[in-house]
C-alpha cells in the first residue's frame, strides 16, 4: 500500500546491493572525478525533490493506515475480528525458507542479472529484520569481491519498487551496512557514502540514529586519514547531510606529500566552502607549491578566480604579480577562466607578447573564445596593443567569434530590417518549441 507514497525515499538505500555496481541514484548531485587531474566535473546541483516526495509519502502513508484502521473497525463491529478485509491485506505470510537459503538465491539471481528473481529474494530478506538486513550486505560484499556485480548497471525498478515499500528497513539496511566489516572494504563504502546521505537528509526526524551512524564514520575517515579513495564521496556525504568537514582537517591533506592525488579534490571543496578560511588555505597551498607546480594549484586559483570574495580577489591579484613566474602564468591562465571585458585587453596582449610556451597562450586563447569573445576580438582589432610578430601571428590564425546580433531592436524590427537590407533574404523561421519531456 505505501508503493505509490515512499518510492524516492524507500529506493535509494533499499536497493543497496544493486547500486554496489556503481549505479548512481540521484546523479544530479553527485561529482564525478575526472581521470586526467582528480578533479571533479561538475554534474548539477542537489535539488529539494527528495524532501517533497517524502513528505507527500509519509502523508499518504498516514492516510492510508488511518483508513487501514477504520476498516479493522469495521470487522471488528462485525464480530469477526476484521477478518471482512482480504487475508493478503491483514496477514503477511512468512518467509518460505530461511534466511540463509534467500541470501544464496539473492546472490545468484544478481549473478544471473535475474533483477526480477533478485526482487523477490530481497523482498523476503528484509522481512526477516536484522538478520536479513546483514545477510543482504553481505550477499552484496561477496558478489562484489568476486566481480559478479558490473560496474555500470540501468535502473532496476523491480529492486527500488521492493525498497520503496520499506522505509523502515531501509534505515535498518543502512545500519547493517555501516556497522559491517564490509565498509572496510573501500569499493563497498564507497557506496554507502553515495546513497545514504541523499535518504538520511531527507530523513532527519525518522532514522535520526542512523544519520548520527553515518556521520561518525564519515568524520572517523577524514579524521582517521583512512579516506584517500573515497576522498570525494565522503566530503560530498558531509555536505549533503549539512556536516562541516572543518578547513583545518582539508588543509592537513594539502600539506600531506603523500595525498597529492586527493589534493585536486580537496581544493574543489575548500571552494565550495567559501569562506574566508578556506580562501586563506587556498592560498597557503599555492604559496608553498614545488617546481614544476602540480594540477592543484592550476585548479585552487581557478578556485579563487571564481570565488565572490574581496579575499580572494585580492589573492588572485598578489597571484598575477608573483615572483614565481610559473604561478604568474598559471594565475592569468586562472584570471581569464571568468567573463572579462576590453578592459583586460592589455593584460592578455602582455601574456601573449612574453615568453611562455605555445600550448600555454593558446589555452589563453580558447578561454578567451569561450568566455570573453569582445575581449578577444578587441585584440585581433587592435595591432598596436600586441607587439611581437609571434603572437599577432597566434592571433591571426584564430577563427574570431562573430559578434552577437544586436539586441537593441525588437526581433520583430531586427527580422524587418534584414529584409530591407536584402529583399530576397527568407523571413527568420519562427524559433522552435521546447521539447516537452
Amino acid at each position: 500500500m505505501r508503493d505509490s507514497g515512499v518510492f524516492f525515499a524507500g529506493a535509494i538505500l533499499g536497493a543497496l546491493f544493486c547500486a554496489a555496481c556503481g549505479f548512481d541514484l540521484f546523479p544530479v548531485s553527485t561529482e564525478v572525478p575526472s581521470a586526467s587531474s582528480g578533479v571533479p566535473v561538475l554534474a548539477g546541483r542537489a535539488s529539494q525533490r527528495l524532501a517533497t516526495e517524502l513528505a507527500e509519502a509519509r502523508r499518504e502513508a498516514e492516510r492510508l493506515h488511518a483508513e487501514m484502521g477504520r476498516l479493522n473497525e469495521l470487522g471488528s463491529d462485525r464480530g469477526d475480528g476484521g477478518s471482512g478485509l482480504p487475508q493478503a491485506v491483514v496477514r503477511i505470510e512468512p518467509p518460505a525458507e530461511e534466511a540463509s537459503a534467500l541470501a544464496a538465491r539473492l546472490r545468484r539471481s544478481i549473478a544471473s542479472f535475474s533483477w526480477s528473481e533478485a526482487a523477490r529474494r530481497l523482498d523476503e530478506l528484509l522481512q526477516h529484520g536484522e538478520e536479513g538486513a546483514r545477510l543482504v550486505v553481505e550477499t552484496v560484499s561477496a558478489g562484489s569481491r568476486a566481480g559478479e556485480i558490473p560496474e555500470e548497471l540501468e535502473p532496476l525498478y523491480p529492486l527500488l519498487r521492493v525498497a520503496a515499500r520499506r522505509e523502515e528497513e531501509t534505515a535498518g539496511l543502512i545500519t547493517a551496512a555501516l556497522a559491517s566489516p564490509a565498509m572496510e572494504e573501500p569499493r563497498f563504502a564507497r557506496l554507502v557514502y553515495r546513497l545514504a546521505p541523499p535518504f538520511l537528509s531527507a530523513s532527519v526526524q525518522t532514522h535520526s540514529g542512523a544519520r548520527s551512524a553515518l556521520v561518525q564514520r564519515l568524520l572517523g575517515a577524514l579524521e582517521g586519514g583512512s579516506a584517500a579513495e573515497n576522498l570525494w564521496w565522503i566530503l560530498q556525504a558531509l555536505s549533503h547531510l549539512g556536516v562541516d568537514a572543518g578547513v583545518e582537517s582539508l588543509a592537513r591533506i594539502l600539506n600531506d606529500p603523500a595525498a597529492a592525488p586527493q589534493h585536486g579534490l580537496v581544493v574543489v571543496h575548500l571552494g565550495r566552502v567559501a569562506s574566508v578560511e578556506a580562501v586563506g588555505a587556498l592560498v597557503a597551498f599555492v604559496e608553498r607549491s614545488p617546481a614544476p607546480l602540480p594540477p592543484a594549484v592550476g585548479t585552487s586559483l581557478r578556485e579563487l578566480a571564481r570565488l565572490p570574495l574581496a579575499e580572494a580577489k585580492e589573492a588572485l591579484d598578489g597571484f598575477l604579480q608573483s615572483s614565481r613566474r610559473e604561478i604568474r602564468d598559471a594565475a592569468t591562465l586562472a584570471y581569464f577562466t571568468r567573463t572579462r571585458g576590453a578592459s583586460d585587453a592589455a593584460r592578455a596582449a602582455q601574456f601573449l607578447d612574453c615568453d611562455a610556451s605555445l600550448a600555454t597562450k593558446r589555452k589563453l586563447l580558447a578561454s578567451l573564445r569561450e568566455r570573453s569573445p569582445d575581449l578577444l576580438r578587441a585584440l585581433a582589432g587592435d595591432p598596436p596593443l600586441v607587439r611581437t610578430e609571434a603572437a599577432r601571428s597566434l592571433l591571426a590564425r584564430e577563427e574570431l567569434p562573430a559578434p552577437e546580433r544586436a539586441k537593441s531592436l525588437p526581433e520583430e524590427a531586427q527580422g524587418n530590417t534584414a529584409a530591407q537590407a536584402d529583399p530576397r533574404t527568407p523571413p527568420l523561421p519562427a524559433p522552435l518549441e521546447p521539447l516537452k519531456k
